[in-house]
């Protein structure tokens, strides 16, 4: 075996390298999901529990093989192999079977590795946010990670396996020189049938463009949001606001601006026309492959957040037009919110008219799909003072800020389309005007919704149009949506008494004698599956936070896992070499759940703060990433004291520790035994060190990750069910309910 001091450096340059590639793997691959789930961070949460269902089997498992002490290479290739090597990434435990078994403490070896892979995780959130997305495509960013990888098991390996490392680097960097047909082969995979015109990043969605038959069709995070050359819908929303107010001399469209209603708007009055477009890029993307076109000078583009621009705009527009996909995520859910409808009241003249248009429900109208319309009416009803369905291809609702400023009759809105002389329109007729003021229809449909209801208003930290959209849960707009009507019903308490009855119980039992080893132990367990569960929730949360307050995850995403990974490390590095002075952790590992439990109610208060806010600036951010890296602060030291626990119950199993007394156990940090303890279980030649420290670490990140798996179903269920505050709410009460199982444990 080599000798310590060359081990201890090899260690250190291939946990940093196991850090780097795995946060470029789970960057990509996480980014890669969020388009795939259409944008909702809800589907993204699904995903990533089965990745940490997968990571957690695979770490247990490797915890329970009788490692020995081997070169970093077999680590470091897993790392950089990724795809399904990721989901089954036994590396972290391989890493530790790399470390010496004759350390003096191995609790401060695991920490520093620990703490040390979560930087190279930082590290890759930050390359991949500022220098990897403008210029590389994600397949050469897979490769580039699993090259760096394999450099530095070039350099930290052993002559026997220093070749092998050296043949497949040489094999990644001919790959890295295809990576870019390679990566537009595999996407085009994705649209059999259609030719992919373009493909873009920005910090807003991936854009992509695709062609058939003489049709371009514009993707945003795998959502369509425009066809070209198309005109009906361009027609309709660009129109009919002018005839539902025809006085209108200010126009305001967020979004419509690369849709082109609201150019078309512009064109075909003489209303001054504003487009507030959030994604600076995409009227480039859009421009280059379809041809919109001279804009007319009564149109103005602006680039900026619609949510901040609306409360901004104070009693400035006749009409407001909301021409943006439907509420399938916690970005776009921001304006149909309550508190989005609410900005925009404000923005309206008195006599203003605002309109929102969402997906055609057709004949047939789905259970899911008519909470999703109940919630939204609901919330339309509480900011605006009337609101006039109307029915045709997009259901359109019409809201007036005050009573009796739309009319129903269909003959008067044919009177003012008789007065336009639109002769090249062909998408807004009498007959549409018929369709869509039709008195039966708009009864049907409201009898419809009334089925469903009550319904309770859609909000920002209550997204409820998240939990009926019928994309998230995959059924058909009449399909069967079980399991989102069941959680319709939840409520707050069916969770919240269970918790508080279990924490009882586990007080009751822990006043009942004297702590025993084994109870300690499960304490220590359920603590871990606390802990994980929190941190991964935790951080999911603020993921929606980000999204619902900035509107801008897409690389936001990169910056959040930084943060977080910045903030495990450096706690797992800093508490590593003072954990040697701990004799016992227990008290430790208490504050850290009083601190998780105080950390979910201030994010829930920064929450609250950001919604009345709207839309804050970049200072803002700052606190929320603050937050982030105190989830992952938190996560590095319970790992690293959860560590120092077990080692110091081997130490005790051993040399019949638990046989001394009170004095004894706490003089146990200064005794000198305790060297001769650890010389003894560190051995070498001793058959219990064997692999010890690589099952110890392997057995702890698995419980972790099993934590996490709950963690991330947690925001899925309970967010859109329950809302934000219940969720961390119950958060905070799980870590009092662990901190219940950690009484009377101090000197086990």
């Amino acid at each position: 075996m080599p000798r310590p001091a060359a081990v201890q450096p090899r260690l250190a340059w291939a946990a940093g390298a196991l850090g780097l590639a795995a946060g470029l793997n789970q960057v990509v691959l996480l980014r890669e999901l969020l388009v795939l789930a259409g944008g909702n961070e809800l589907g993204l949460a699904l995903a990533l529990a089965g990745w940490l269902c997968f990571s957690a089997l695979g770490r247990l498992l490797a915890s329970r093989l009788p490692l020995a002490p081997v070169s970093p290479l077999p680590a470091l290739l897993v790392a950089g192999g990724g795809g399904l090597l990721g989901l089954l990434l036994a590396a972290f435990p391989l890493l530790l079977a790399v470390a010496p078994a004759d350390q003096p403490d191995q609790s401060r070896t695991l920490a520093r590795v620990y703490g040390l892979e979560a930087l190279g995780a930082a590290l890759a959130g930050a390359l991949f946010a500022t220098l990897l997305v403008p210029a590389c495509s994600p397949l050469m960013i897979l490769l580039l990670a699993a090259l760096l990888a394999a450099g530095v098991a070039v350099a930290a390996s052993p002559p026997p396996g220093r070749w092998l490392a050296l043949a497949w680097a040489m094999l990644l960097a001919f790959s890295l020189g295809q990576a870019g047909p390679w990566d537009r082969a595999l996407r085009q995979a994705q649209w059999p049938g259609r030719a992919m015109v373009a493909l873009a990043e920005t910090p807003y969605a991936q854009l992509m463009a695709t062609r058939q038959a003489g049709q371009t069709d514009f993707y945003a995070s795998g959502l369509w949001f425009l066809s070209w050359p198309e005109s009906q819908r361009r027609e309709r929303l660009g129109l009919l606001p002018l005839l539902a107010l025809p006085q209108a001399r200010q126009a305001l469209f967020i979004g419509g601006a690369a849709q082109g209603a609201a150019v078309q708007m512009a064109m075909s009055s003489r209303v001054r026309v504003t487009a507030v477009e959030p994604d600076p890029w995409l009227l480039d993307f859009v421009s280059a492959h379809a041809t919109p076109g001279a804009a007319p000078d009564n149109l103005h583009v602006v680039h900026g957040d619609g949510r901040l621009f609306l409360q901004r705009a104070k009693g400035r527009f006749d009409l407001v037009v909301l021409d943006l996909p439907p509420p399938s995520t916690v970005q776009l859910n921001r304006f149909y919110s309550q508190e989005g409808l609410a900005a925009l009241h404000r923005a309206l003249t008195p006599q203003g008219v605002a309109v929102l248009a969402l997906a055609g429900p057709g004949e047939g109208l789905g259970r899911l799909q008519a909470r999703q319309m109940g919630s939204l009416l609901a919330a339309a009803r509480a900011s605006v003072a009337q609101v006039l369905p109307f029915w045709g291809p997009e259901l359109l609702l019409f809201c007036a800020k005050q009573e009796g400023t739309l009319s129903e009759d269909p003959a008067l809105w044919r009177e003012r389309l008789a007065l336009r002389h639109w002769p090249q329109v062909d998408a807004v007729r009498d007959d549409l005007l018929d369709q869509g003021l039709d008195s039966w229809r708009r009864r049907q449909f409201l009898e419809t919704l009334e089925l469903t209801g009550p319904h309770r208003p859609n909000r920002d930290l209550h997204p409820l149009a998240l939990l009926y959209d019928p994309h998230l849960w995959g059924v058909q707009l009449g399909g069967r949506s079980a399991l989102a009507e069941a959680l319709t019903g939840l409520r707050m308490w069916h969770l919240a008494l269970p918790l508080a009855v279990l924490g009882a119980l586990l007080a009751w039992r822990a006043r009942r004698g004297e702590a025993t080893a084994g109870q300690a132990r499960l304490s220590l367990g359920w603590g871990l599956l606390v802990a994980g569960c929190t941190s991964t929730a935790w951080s999911l949360l603020l993921t929606m936070v980000w999204q619902s307050a900035f509107g801008s995850l897409y690389l936001g995403l990169a910056l959040l896992l930084g943060s977080f990974m910045l903030g495990m490390g450096g706690a797992a590095l800093l508490a590593g070499p003072r954990l040697e002075c701990l004799a016992s952790p227990t008290p430790w590992l208490a504050l850290m759940h009083w601190t998780m439990a105080l950390g979910c109610l201030a994010t829930l208060g920064v929450a609250h703060w950001l919604s009345l806010l709207g839309a804050p600036g970049r200072g803002y951010q700052v606190l929320v990433l603050a937050l982030a890296a105190l989830d992952g602060a938190l996560t590095g030291a319970y790992f690293a004291l959860a560590g120092r626990w077990l080692s110091l119950d081997a130490i005790k199993a051993v040399h019949g520790f638990d046989c001394l007394s009170a004095g004894q156990k706490r003089g146990f940090a200064r005794s000198p035994g305790r060297w001769r303890a650890r010389r003894a279980i560190h051995d070498p030649h001793t058959e219990a060190s064997q692999g010890r420290l690589a099952r110890l670490g392997g057995g702890l990140y698995g419980l972790d990750l099993a934590g996490g798996v709950l963690g991330a179903c947690w925001p899925l269920l309970l967010v859109p069910s329950l809302g934000f505050g219940a969720c961390l709410g119950l958060l905070a009460l799980c870590n009092l309910a662990a901190l219940a199982a950690f009484h009377k444990t101090k000197g086990t």
